[in-house]
């Protein structure tokens, strides 16, 4: 049996390249791991600010802003009856947690031409804290 040393041994680039992705992205896997979900009071809350011009009710009814029932996850822009932004009707998104997150800290930046007036949140807990509410709301 004869054994080569381990510098003339071949090397699989593609699990080399797969084992180096692995590194590079474990500690980022981590932090996102170790994010707290969010207070649900704290964000029930920080909702206040939203039922101005949302409802937030099963009844689903439209104010100023489209009803919030249900959003996380939910197909941007399809609330029937609601006159969205024609920025927001050519959206092909689904408001996940991440998407809610980055529109809720600054909605004219992330959807320019939007019809919502509010500047946004811009602390990440307070976002974090709202989301967790919505996400309450089935």
């Amino acid at each position: 049996m004869s054994h080569r040393p381990v510098s003339m041994m071949p090397i699989n680039r593609g699990l080399l390249g797969l084992i180096g992705l692995l590194v590079l992205c474990c500690p980022f896997l981590a932090v996102a791991g170790d994010q707290p979900a969010g207070d649900v009071g704290a964000g029930r809350l920080i909702s206040r600010k939203c039922m101005a011009c949302h409802d937030m009710t099963r009844a689903a009814t439209i104010r100023l802003g489209p009803p919030l029932w249900n959003i996380v996850g939910r197909k941007v822009a399809t609330r029937t009856g609601y006159p969205y932004s024609a920025e927001l009707l050519q959206g092909q998104w689904l408001w996940s947690e991440e998407i809610l997150d980055s529109f809720l800290s600054a909605p004219k930046a992330m959807v320019p031409g939007t019809r919502m007036v509010f500047d946004g949140l811009p602390q990440p807990e307070e976002r974090r804290d709202l989301i967790a509410f919505l996400k309450t709301l089935r």
